[in-house]
């Protein structure tokens, strides 16, 4: 391990090799003086003679906090360390009162609060009164979340406790709620839904995708704002990449023209955060192939119901069952699957085994499937945005500045 200018408690220069974090050094020992299992003090020296600094008994003392008492494991100990290398200068009885913190008075399982931890390790540099408290408490009370709906917020988007409350989290709520049309509880349900948001410039981010659902796609205001409730994610979606090349779809391939298009949204919100070549457009030519007299429109009216979880292999029993377009396309999609093996005359086994053939057979011939849930882009969605949400921040607007729990 190699420091610049490292002194116990001051490890915002500390440069440590890929070895040492793989592979702690084994002469570095725990000397039980001092508060029964704090792991603070440390013993110096190794077996072979030679000197270790206290820095070094310190760090350890962190890692094994990390790796082994937090479960995280040598892997996310080490992503900690790398994100947040000042943690390698902190007592360890300080850290155990901020996980204990974390768990005991905010109400995070602990599980969460590991989560909090490794998606946010400066968390633990962060005052709890001056810092941490007034987030959760802006969260609790000033947004109207209540302290499960602060804390769910958290745990979904641990960054959150980076953002300054008067800088970044008020300007963003006083948009959602005023200019947008939102309102208290509207913003508050659209931000539990998607916290990311908090973490996203309003004039660069937010604010052109508002104007393009409500100005380009031709919903207005009040079909914005059904749109953004309907979806909250939808401001995490990009116009150029996401939004604009779903509304062309669904208006020319689909057929649907402008105003087509924005029906459809209004009535589907959550088609925008799905693949165009991995979910509607599969869709859209197996229901014109199945079902010859439907309308683009009508196909992708049904196009939230999964393709090789339902439409495949409903069509597929009906066609073995000598029943081929007995029902139209949207009996056929959402009809439970009690009543529908009912009507052809299924046992359910059958049905359920379709079922897993078509998933097979889904999965071969696209390589990123749409389960459980037929969402397409949505599952990494999550990840993407809170990159684009911390870069956001780090750019256009100042945080407030943090003062450091005591190292």
């Amino acid at each position: 391990m190699t420091t610049t200018g490292a002194r116990p408690g001051r490890w915002a220069g500390t440069r440590l090799s890929a070895e040492w974090v793989r592979l702690p050094p084994r002469d570095l020992r725990l000397a039980r003086g001092g508060s029964p299992n704090s792991g603070d003090e440390l013993a110096v020296g190794g077996s072979q003679g030679h000197e270790v600094s206290a820095a070094d008994v310190r760090a350890q003392a962190v890692y094994r906090f990390l790796s082994e008492e937090l479960a995280l494991g040598e892997g996310r100990a080490a992503k900690v360390i790398k994100q947040f290398p000042r943690v390698l200068g902190f007592f360890v009885e300080t850290l155990r009162l901020k996980v204990g913190y974390l768990v005991q008075d905010m109400g995070l399982r602990r599980a969460a609060a590991v989560k909090v931890i490794t998606g946010c390790p400066q968390v633990l540099g962060y005052s709890m009164e001056n810092n941490i408290e007034p987030t959760l408490q802006y969260l609790e009370d000033g947004m109207g979340l209540g302290r499960d709906g602060a804390v769910k917020v958290i745990a979904k988007f641990p960054s959150v406790l980076s953002f300054s409350v008067e800088n970044n989290l008020k300007p963003t709520v006083r948009y959602l709620a005023g200019d947008v049309g939102l309102g208290k509880e509207g913003a508050a349900k659209v931000i539990t839904g998607f916290p990311s948001v908090l973490g996203m410039g309003v004039e660069n981010n937010i604010a052109p995708k508002v104007r393009y659902l409500a100005e380009e796609v031709g919903l207005g205001r009040d079909g914005a704002v059904k749109v953004i409730t309907g979806l909250p994610s939808v401001l995490g979606l990009s116009v150029d990449d996401n939004l604009a090349p779903k509304v062309r779809f669904l208006a020319e391939e689909a057929g649907a023209g402008r105003e087509g298009a924005a029906n459809i949204i209004l009535q589907y919100p959550k088609l925008l955060s799905y693949s165009i070549e991995l979910n509607l457009r599969p869709k859209l030519h197996f229901l014109w192939e199945k079902f010859p007299g439907s309308t683009g429109v009508q196909a992708m009216r049904l196009a939230a119901h999964s393709l090789a979880g339902k439409l495949m292999p409903r069509v597929r029993l009906l066609e073995r069952h000598g029943m081929a377009g007995r029902f139209a396309a949207s009996t056929t999609a959402k009809c439970t699957t009690a009543t529908f093996c009912e009507k052809v005359g299924l046992a359910i086994e059958e049905y359920d085994g379709e079922v897993e053939v078509c998933k097979r057979e889904h999965n071969e011939m696209y390589p990123s499937p749409e389960w459980p849930a037929a969402a397409g882009e949505a599952g990494d969605l999550a990840a993407r945005v809170k990159d684009d949400a911390i870069a956001s921040n780090k750019a256009g607007r100042a945080k407030r500045p943090r003062k450091h729990a005591p190292s």
